[in-house]
């Protein structure tokens, strides 16, 4: 005689098993809609509070004392293009070549000057170390 196969599952416990697993299914689904409305909330509470720190700096820019500025014409900006300053996500968008009287924000006019500076020091100190030698690769 052959032995019954006891493994096998009535269609009411296969039905049973599948619904079990489609709730599952569905809390899971139910926790990622949650947590991806969570982060979003996050992000939406996050862009405002950039928002207003952009805000708050435009202003404090806006009430610094203003300087002069002059944007000598370099090989990277020729006379008629135009420089990005940029501190703190406020981007100041500098003609060059044009001396312009209180132009710009003692903190703007500090970045460029700095950079301006740093990049000449860069460039001398290159053109010392290679003026006058043949280097062999």
């Amino acid at each position: 005689m052959a032995k019954e196969n006891t493994t096998e599952l009535t269609l009411e416990e296969r039905e049973a098993a599948l619904k079990e697993k489609e709730a599952a299914i569905a809390a899971k689904e139910a926790e990622i809609t949650a947590r991806e409305q969570d982060i979003t909330e996050k992000e939406e509470a996050n862009e405002k509070v950039m928002e207003k720190a952009y805000k708050d700096f435009k202003q404090q820019l806006a009430e610094e004392e203003h300087v002069d500025i002059f944007v000598p014409p370099t090989q990277l900006y020729p006379e008629g293009s135009n420089l990005p300053i940029c501190l703190n996500g406020v981007t100041y968008t500098i003609p060059v070549g044009i001396q312009f009287e209180k132009g710009v924000p003692k903190s703007i006019h500090n970045v460029w000057k700095t950079a301006y500076e740093e990049d000449r020091l860069a460039r001398n100190k290159m053109k010392k170390a290679l003026n006058g030698q043949i280097s062999i690769g």
